[in-house]
């Protein structure tokens, strides 16, 4: 009554890894760190040349007035190309502003002249 049965559950055992099949005519791969180094610096170096060729070119360009100068005219002339473009928007506002309020004063006076307005004065109780 102990309660141990006779079938228990069968241990698991781990599955042995597949076996590689090498053959002697084919080389094993392997990695040659040497030569990755080797290639690793040759890449830095070159790199690093682009790089300074690089620093160099932007450093000519530094030195050049004329570049400069190029450059400080363009930003202005397109710094004022701006400015101009957003004074004429709000030149453009203030004309459309001024054409409406030019069209109640049309409307204004052509209602007057077809005596449409009473301007007369309103009598006033004593």
């Amino acid at each position: 009554m102990s309660g141990s049965s006779s079938q228990e559950a069968p241990i698991a055992t781990p599955t042995p890894p597949t076996p590689v099949t090498i053959h002697p005519d084919t080389p094993t791969p392997h990695f040659d760190v040497d030569e990755m180094r080797r290639i690793f610096e040759a890449e830095q170096r070159r790199d690093d040349e682009q790089l300074n060729a690089l620093l160099a070119e932007f450093d000519t360009l530094m030195r050049d007035f004329d570049v400069w100068s190029h450059a400080y005219i363009s930003r202005r002339a397109i710094e004022d190309q701006m400015e101009l473009g957003n004074m004429a928007q709000v030149l453009a506002k203030e004309e459309e502003r001024n054409r409406i309020f030019m069209r109640s004063i049309v409307s204004a006076v052509e209602a007057y002249r077809q005596n449409k307005i009473d301007v007369s004065p309103s009598p006033t109780q004593d």
